[in-house]
């Protein structure tokens, strides 16, 4: 048995730039976003929500990107959140079949049960992640993007973010936090 202990690792040519193994974390970045006014509507298309930059050391690193988000909406309609890489959308489902009404890269299909108040004051927690493959060490830009399936009526029980949508002064109805996380995993 071989013991190597030391106290920095430093790369022969560039700081900072050291190759480890396959599967290390290089680096993570994260965006903790806890504004609880976000809202989004049918008739505003897709919105940006909340991003975060990373710039990876070797193009051929993967990103993990990790999205957890809490929405809720009043309605028959759904809320679709989606993830863009730059101008791309990446990860998610694709269309059915021969199906031309819906959205690609849908990672979240968030629906309210019924169209009364009593589902109106639970945000739904959700979380999923998708392995990037970008192939670049150019700064990337991760966007959680939100987008109302149907026009609900009326247009202001659009989808919420981090809050329910009523505001009712009790515990039942308290905001919560979403974040976007980023590690570059090596390759």
């Amino acid at each position: 048995m071989s013991t190597l202990s030391v106290d920095t690792i430093q790369g022969q040519t560039t700081v900072g730039d050291v190759k480890l193994p396959k599967g290390c974390i290089l680096q993570v970045e994260q965006t903790f976003y806890d504004t609880n006014t976000t809202s989004f509507s049918q008739s505003e298309g897709d919105v940006s929500l909340y991003s975060v930059n990373i710039t990876p050391k070797f193009a051929t690193s993967k990103i993990l990107v990790t999205i957890d988000i809490n929405v809720s909406h009043l309605d028959n309609y759904s809320a679709l959140i989606r993830c863009k890489r730059d101008s791309t959308y990446i990860g998610g489902g694709q269309i059915f079949s021969t199906n031309t009404n819906q959205f690609t890269n849908v990672w979240f299909n968030v629906r309210s049960p019924g169209g009364t108040a009593t589902h109106a004051n639970c945000p739904l927690a959700c979380s999923q992640s998708f392995l990037d493959n970008p192939a670049t060490t150019s700064q990337l830009t991760y966007t959680v993007m939100g987008r109302q399936s149907g026009t609900p009526s009326p247009d202001a029980h659009a989808a919420y973010v981090n809050r329910p949508v009523s505001q009712a002064n009790n515990a039942y109805a308290s905001s919560a936090a979403s974040t976007i996380t980023v590690m570059e995993i090596a390759q």
